[in-house]
């Protein structure tokens, strides 16, 4: 048996209150549990009382009364529709992240393709430009040819 720290008082009260009604509902008094596990009745009475924790005690305790460790240290069975509850919410909340992930990676590769378009836009541009000064400077050479020329 071990004392309670100070800051897990609230815990060791919610575990007294299953070793408790764990207890009960098994029909059981503290002398039949403390018999049966082979500890004094005392011992019993302070684990229900939150003064002790059986940590030592505690898998034969789940056993005499039906239960699993996970229920009396924590207040859920492994197979409780609360636990099931608990791991659909936590799937959830997995598929809302994944979706999160998924529309990132989405959005890191349009920014990238629109990234790359740019780039093509700008060459093409560049191009553009190249192209329509070649063509002006050509309409300024043919212009410049035709005002040289004498009128007819």
């Amino acid at each position: 048996m071990t004392k309670q720290p100070e800051g897990a008082a609230s815990s060791a009260l919610a575990v007294a209150q299953r070793l408790r009604e764990a207890r009960k509902a098994a029909g059981l008094t503290q002398a039949e549990v403390a018999s049966r596990i082979g500890v004094n009745r005392r011992a019993i009475h302070e684990w229900e009382a939150g003064t002790w924790q059986p940590h030592r005690a505690l898998p034969e305790l789940a056993e005499v009364y039906g239960v699993s460790t996970s229920f009396l240290s924590f207040g859920v069975e492994p197979a409780s529709v609360e636990l099931q509850q608990l791991r659909e919410q936590l799937a959830a909340v997995q598929a809302k992240v994944d979706q999160v992930e998924k529309v990132g990676s989405d959005l890191v590769a349009l920014r990238n393709d629109v990234a790359a378009g740019f780039e093509e836009m700008g060459a093409a541009l560049v191009e553009l430009a190249t192209k329509t000064d070649r063509t002006f400077a050509a309409l300024r050479s043919l212009a410049d040819a035709r005002l040289d020329e004498p009128p007819a």
